[in-house]
């Protein structure tokens, strides 16, 4: 999904500007935390396959997958939020019990 030939990644009424950081729900700019975009990126890089909860922890926070901390959860909530998610149902999907799914149709 994202490469360094592609700076735009579009679906589902969604925009993300890699370069920009800018995200566009439904013609609207979104703003977006540091760790939104990393988080962001990373759903991008890898959509459509589950991503453990400790790849998100080692990957994108930096802490080692053996510290228990909601960090995760509280940001993909807030990011299901800005991509309006209610209305794209699981295009964020939580896996019980092992991550998340990031859904691009």
């Amino acid at each position: 999904m994202t490469n360094s030939n592609v700076s735009v990644t579009s679906a589902n009424g969604v925009s993300f500007d890699l370069e920009s950081e800018e995200l566009l729900v439904d013609g609207e700019v979104r703003r977006l935390q540091a760790k939104e975009v990393k988080l962001l990126e990373y759903f991008l890089d890898h959509a459509n396959r589950i991503v453990p909860r400790s790849d998100l922890l080692t990957d994108v926070w930096g802490y080692d997958a053996s510290v228990d901390t909601r960090t995760v959860d509280i940001h993909v909530s807030h990011l299901r939020k800005k991509l309006n998610a209610g209305k794209r149902h699981g295009i964020i999907k939580t896996i019980h019990g092992v991550g998340y799914r990031f859904t691009i149709v």
